[in-house]
């Protein structure tokens, strides 16, 4: 990880910020292991004394190869207790769980005088995932370690999201005491869902007991379909908040919310 804070005029009124990093990891879970990489960077900038804007970015990139996504079964057929080591997985070699993130934003506040200030906020995300998997199911016998199903699953989903909000906050004078307010509102706009691919074959699981996933072949996949989850969403909220002093030592704290969801 590097992360490094530089002023990028003389005086100071615009700094930046940008990180960099990079993992890879091995699990005790058999086969299953990760990498991955992430890039950020943010830019403040002072528009005068009452005026500032910060804009960023990120990239992030995750691989997961070998993932274990369907649980270990607890019961033999005859009804008696399993006992795996803790390295026991139920994926294999074929599956993948990756990711790539986009994220972007820009926030502009504004101090009116000394007692208020207004906040606008645009924020914008963008994911793809790509996931290779396979579910298991049913119990194995004790002895032959049959009976274990097998269903592949290969994912696809390229959602996008859009975030708009707005803010004001400040103190009032009513009644010889100081007061607090904030009202906003915001906005957020949701696009995509997910496709799956028909395993057209599905290679049984054999022994179980032996298993280890790791020479378990890759179904041949059928055509791609959409899933449940394709459409948009749309949500708008606006809301209040007020922090009146009625006493020294007290406080009356009200709000309200009001949203409207749709999809």
């Amino acid at each position: 990880t590097g992360d490094i804070t530089v002023p990028i005029t003389a005086d100071g009124s615009v700094r930046g910020r940008f990180v960099a990093q990079y993992y890879r990891q091995d699990s005790f879970v058999d086969i299953e292991r990760s990498k991955g990489y992430l890039f950020y960077g943010v830019i403040d900038a002072d528009l005068g004394a009452n005026t500032r804007l910060s804009i960023g970015a990120s990239y992030q990139r995750d691989e997961r190869d070998g993932t274990l996504w369907g649980q270990l079964p607890y019961w033999y057929a005859d009804g008696t207790r399993t006992n795996w080591p803790r390295s026991k997985t139920t994926g294999a070699g074929w599956n993948l769980w990756d990711t790539t993130e986009k994220t972007a934003f820009l926030t502009v506040e504004q101090r009116l005088g000394s007692n208020w200030s207004l906040r606008a906020d645009v924020a914008y995300h963008e994911q793809f995932e790509d996931s290779k998997l396979l579910w298991t199911g049913g119990y194995p016998d004790r002895v032959t370690g049959i009976g274990m199903t097998a269903e592949g699953y290969w994912y696809e989903t390229r959602p996008k999201q859009w975030n708009l909000s707005a803010s004001a906050r400040g103190n009032f004078n009513l009644l010889g005491r100081e007061h607090e307010l904030i009202v906003g509102g915001n906005y957020r706009h949701l696009s995509g869902g997910w496709t799956n691919r028909d395993p057209a074959t599905m290679v049984p699981i054999g022994n179980f007991n032996l298993w280890d996933g790791s020479k378990h072949a890759e179904p041949v996949w059928g055509s791609r379909y959409r899933m449940s989850g394709f459409g948009t969403t749309e949500q708008y909220a606006f809301y209040g908040a007020v922090r009146l002093q009625l006493l020294d030592p007290l406080k009356l704290i009200a709000g309200a919310r009001v949203s409207w969801w749709e999809r």
